[in-house]
């Protein structure tokens, strides 16, 4: 993989660009010309999920980048599914879609209980068990998981064969997830982090702008360094890399830790 970015090793020997682009809340028309812009600025990664309904104009964008695929991390997340072959259908659909033979990563939603005794709780493992013959069959070179909270990463990992690589969940300034991290960090899962739709509260708070003045960067720079201190792999929304000329101290990561959470308001 060809990249002018920092590139992260999963467990399994997969190599991840530390950035990727996030395409969610665009449009069919909107996306296209973004993934065109962000790979003519260096970004290699673009996550996409069936849920966004854009698959098809991904795909198109891809090839007509002239960029070559396998320079090209691309993660997908796949419907929310109840049994093994559902999961492999609902992938097969997405390949096809986006007009690959593979995805880098495929990402599966929750789809158990609501707790650690929910009966429905065995729907995950009959799903996950469809990643694995995704997995071992090369429609996907790494699997993961989206959004799983602590106990359901630990209730996963009961019974799978294969370990999932990426956890993908919502982490910036004021909501570090601490427990989340330490989980994941404890499996070896690496986290994936990507920002609210309410990020921009967070970049425009005080605490922010007043770090940024001091970095000579933005905002935008501050929570994507902060992420990249927490050992996480970032999806952002903008089509261009961030500075990576910024190093926040101990004390700044713990005032980070400890800000408010703007973005829940």
């Amino acid at each position: 993989m060809t990249t002018n970015q920092t590139i992260v090793t999963l467990h399994n020997g997969t190599k991840i660009p530390l950035y990727g682009l996030d395409t969610v809340d665009c449009s069919g028309q909107e996306v296209g010309p973004l993934i065109k812009e962000a790979l003519e600025n260096g970004i290699r990664h673009v996550a996409t999920a069936a849920e966004y309904g854009t698959e098809n104009e991904i795909g198109a964008a891809i090839r007509a980048s002239g960029v070559p695929r396998q320079e090209i991390f691309l993660t997908d997340e796949i419907k929310g599914i109840n049994n093994t072959d559902a999961t492999v259908r609902s992938a097969n659909a997405s390949l096809r879609r986006l007009g690959a033979d593979y995805a880098d990563l495929l990402l599966l939603t929750w789809n158990g209980g609501e707790s650690e005794t929910d009966p429905k709780n065995s729907r995950i493992y009959k799903a996950w068990k469809g990643l694995e013959q995704l997995y071992k069959s090369g429609a996907a070179m790494a699997i993961g998981i989206v959004d799983f909270s602590p106990w359901q990463v630990e209730y996963l990992l009961h019974d799978v064969e294969i370990a999932p690589m990426v956890c993908y969940a919502g982490l910036y300034p004021g909501h570090p997830d601490f427990e989340k991290l330490v989980t994941c960090t404890d499996h070896n899962i690496l986290t994936m982090a990507y920002a609210p739709r309410t990020i921009g509260n967070v970049e425009s708070s005080k605490e922010l702008v007043i770090l940024a003045e001091k970095h000579q960067c933005t905002p935008r720079d501050i929570v994507l360094q902060y992420l990249k201190q927490k050992n996480c792999v970032v999806t952002i929304r903008q089509p261009v890399l961030p500075s990576e000329n910024v190093t926040l101290s101990e004390e700044e990561m713990i005032f980070l830790d400890m800000m408010n959470d703007y973005a829940a308001e």
